[in-house]
């Protein structure tokens, strides 16, 4: 009898079902034995179909090969090789009794067709009748038994109903189908079948894709989440899943593990940054994965042509001293050249642009999680976006405030600083419409119709009657004045200099101020304007 006390696993929730002599509360695994096998009898479960009287003496249990599956217990007035035929629906001389439940658990279970409940069928070759009331219930599923009681009605028909307990015999699996266990049998019932990719995304051959795209992979079965793996902590190939641009010479990185759905059979990796423009990238799964039941795909899948992203354009453009930046279609930002001060926001010193292969793989500047932008300035050593939520960032040089961080502190030029670069306090509620900058200082046009500057200010370029540089300490950009316009006057645009600075106003007229030893201020003078009391409430306009 107990030789072919195998276990049957399936999934996560899994369950034992063998060849039934006795119950018992015992779970661990028997060796098998030479004994010979058991009768496959039922105990006293009995019924009526068609007021005729049963005794239902053999019966299986059909088990599912994932934890999505259903079982079912089915059960016959014959012999058990057709208690194990998936084939066999009963006859008008030998019925069959089905229940059917997603989940084999102890416990009962109330017959009807809602969520959580069971369904028993009666069929007798010709007519299915579906039982509505009643219940069964799950006494042991164990490595000797799997033992029930079960009460079914057919509505209020006592001529279809079944009722008493049984004992359920194991059948075994071959190719998918069912047959009686022998007693050497040494099959379990557990899945042998190998997994196969079943899709992809992106799919082979597609073009066009976006460089934001997740890349997922799709398995013919439940895989075991545990053997899906990828890098995460560099552009090392490694782990099952993998993606790379240069035929696996290194990987794209990849933010954190593989997310599961679909029943655990898809997964999907996030790049820890945007894809490359006009790339074509190849998916491989290795040989590493399994599924549920602990097999391996019997090969390595690799897409033969891969995916291609699509060609990037630029929407604006801004130079600073020895470097440059461009605003993408996708909003985000890449900036080249000199990187002193970490005015590229790669997060180190490294100038790029200068050696073959750099500016394909130059990264984008981390805006922080979610954030976009929607216009771009660069200074001498420093630059800054106006974001997609009307905030302002800047990183670089900031050795006079003109990051607008309330320190000195330089941004970009080390490891994790722009992921955690704070946005500008342009004042409460205030947020910005446009932005521009200069030599050594930032100025913002605001949603009210303000401006407002800050950075360096030695020729009063920020526009508040002083020479005070502003935000380079605590509290300084929460108390920072708006640049006095003349009365009744707003900004429809502004532009950054060196060390001046001009605004459209609403009346369509220009105003300047800071240094103007050429002139440039356009008020027919040498005068610097800004660094002194009164003198922004009396600039005159230029006279065009």
């Amino acid at each position: 009898m107990n030789k072919i006390l195998n276990i049957i696993i399936i999934s996560i929730f899994s369950l034992t079902i063998i060849s039934c002599s006795s119950s018992s509360d015992d779970d661990t695994t028997t060796t098998a034995s030479s004994t010979t096998m058991p009768d496959y009898e039922t105990t006293t479960l009995s019924g009526k179909i068609s007021g005729t009287a049963w005794t239902f003496k053999t019966g299986r249990v059909t088990v599912p090969t994932s934890s999505t599956g259903s079982y079912s217990v089915s059960m016959i007035n014959d012999n058990l090789s057709n208690a194990c035929s998936s084939a066999y629906t009963g006859t008008s001389s030998n019925p069959k009794v089905m229940f059917s439940r997603d989940n084999l658990t102890v416990g009962e279970t109330e017959l009807g067709w809602g969520t959580g409940q069971g369904t028993v069928t009666f069929y007798d070759g010709s007519v299915n009748y579906g039982v509505s009331t009643g219940k069964i219930s799950i006494d042991t599923h164990t490595t000797t038994a799997v033992t029930g009681k079960m009460y079914a009605i057919f509505g209020t028909n006592t001529d279809h109903e079944i009722n008493g307990t049984f004992t359920l015999s194991r059948c075994c699996s071959s190719s998918g189908s069912y047959s009686l266990c022998s007693e050497s049998d040494t099959n379990t019932n557990t899945d042998t079948t190998a997994p196969t990719v079943s899709s992809i995304s992106p799919t082979n051959n597609q073009s066009g894709v976006s460089i934001s795209t997740n890349i997922s992979v799709t398995f013919s079965e439940a895989m075991d989440n545990t053997t899906v793996t990828t890098n995460t902590d560099n552009t090392t190939c490694y782990g099952s899943f993998q993606l790379s641009s240069d035929y696996f010479s290194s990987c794209v990185q990849i933010s954190s593990s593989p997310s599961k759905s679909n029943s655990d059979r898809t997964f999907t990796i996030d790049p820890s940054d945007n894809l490359s423009y006009s790339k074509t990238y190849i998916i491989r799964v290795t040989t590493g994965v399994k599924d549920a039941a602990g097999n391996t795909m019997s090969s390595q899948y690799e897409t033969s042509s891969g995916f291609s992203t699509i060609s990037s354009s630029v929407t604006a453009i801004a130079t600073g001293i020895y470097y440059s930046c461009a605003l993408l279609d996708n909003a985000s930002v890449k900036c080249w050249g000199s990187n002193s001060n970490g005015q590229l926001g790669i997060e180190n010193t490294t100038q790029m642009g200068d050696n073959s292969g750099e500016m394909a793989v130059l990264p984008f500047v981390n805006l922080g999680t979610g954030r976009t932008a929607t216009a771009i300035a660069a200074g001498d050593f420093h630059s800054c976006a106006l974001l997609d939520n009307a905030s302002v960032k800047c990183w670089g040089q900031n050795t006079y405030g003109q990051l607008g961080i309330e320190n000195t502190t330089q941004m970009g030029d080390g490891s994790g600083e722009m992921a955690v670069l704070p946005s500008v306090n342009l004042g409460t509620g205030r947020t910005a419409t446009a932005i521009a900058a200069g030599r050594f200082h930032t100025c913002a046009l605001l949603d009210n119709a303000s401006v407002k500057c800050w950075g360096y200010n030695y020729f009063g370029q920020l526009g508040i009657d002083n020479n005070a540089q502003m935000g380079d300490n605590s509290g300084e950009m929460a108390t920072l004045p708006t640049v006095n316009l003349g009365t009744g006057r707003t900004a429809t645009a502004i532009a950054a200099g060196q060390m001046h600075n001009c605004a459209l106003l609403d009346n369509a007229s220009v105003k300047c101020w800071g240094w103007n030893q050429f002139g440039q201020l356009g008020i027919e003078n040498n005068t610097t304007m800004g660094d002194n009391t009164g003198e922004m409430a009396v600039l005159p306009s230029i006279d065009l």
